[in-house]
């Protein structure tokens, strides 16, 4: 759904090892998120594995209520983060063998 562009928000719990890589240092009361460009998604482990670059509008701090329930709906209480996805910039697929 992101690759083809209609899901436009991606969702992480909002849990100590997120807290460490997207807010910004200093800032742990009031959840302000560090700036990204880019978003990039990895499908698996592989060298090769399929990888999506997105442009990044923005990562906000959020109740779970403000999340879009039919791209996902695993949490029922607290807080996530939401990185808002914008253009895709580049898609790579595996090489054909």
């Amino acid at each position: 759904m992101i690759a083809s562009g209609i899901k436009k928000e991606e969702y992480r719990e909002d849990k100590m090892y997120w807290k460490n890589r997207l807010v910004k240092e200093g800032y742990w009361h009031s959840q302000t998120c560090k700036d990204f460009d880019i978003v990039r998604f990895k499908n698996g482990y592989s060298k090769d594995a399929p990888t999506i670059d997105i442009e990044c509008l923005g990562i906000r701090s959020a109740e779970v209520f403000e999340m879009n329930k039919a791209w996902y709906d695993e949490y029922d209480k607290g807080k996530v983060f939401i990185i808002t996805l914008g253009n895709i910039l580049t898609l790579q697929t595996p090489k054909d063998k």
